[in-house]
């Protein structure tokens, strides 16, 4: 099996959700934000084949750390949701990473406070 670690530095960015613009088209605001980290994606991986078989997927999504907390490590339970976080990564490397993200068999997410914010993705597949 192999595996691919990939760190996106800065704060984890979450899926918005589609906008209706005032002449009746849908958009993702989210748009530019996927391009660049894709991008940074991109950048990491050189010209690596993306996965076409089914692939395991871990996520640790590490906010930055209020003052007000001691140490890092613990539980963030604020916004942004993690589902939404998951979305925008799933949505931002379709094509990059994997094919389409319907092969992705599991996805071990976690969303917590760190020192340095940053978006760990770590790839498991033939």
């Amino acid at each position: 099996m192999k595996t691919l670690n990939i760190t996106i530095d800065g704060e984890p960015q979450a899926q918005k959700r589609w906008r209706m613009s005032k002449s009746g088209h849908a958009y993702d605001p989210s748009a530019k934000d996927k391009q660049e980290f894709a991008a940074k994606v991109k950048e990491q991986i050189g010209k690596q084949n993306f996965c076409k078989e089914e692939v395991y997927l871990t996520l640790d999504f590490c906010m930055a750390r209020p003052k007000k907390y001691f140490s890092a490590g613990e539980t963030h339970t604020h916004k942004p949701d993690l589902d939404n976080l998951i979305k925008f990564v799933l949505d931002s490397c379709n094509g990059i990473l994997w094919e389409d993200d319907k092969i992705i068999g599991l996805i071990d997410a976690t969303k917590r406070y760190s020192n340095h914010a940053a978006t760990a993705i770590t790839i498991e597949g033939k």
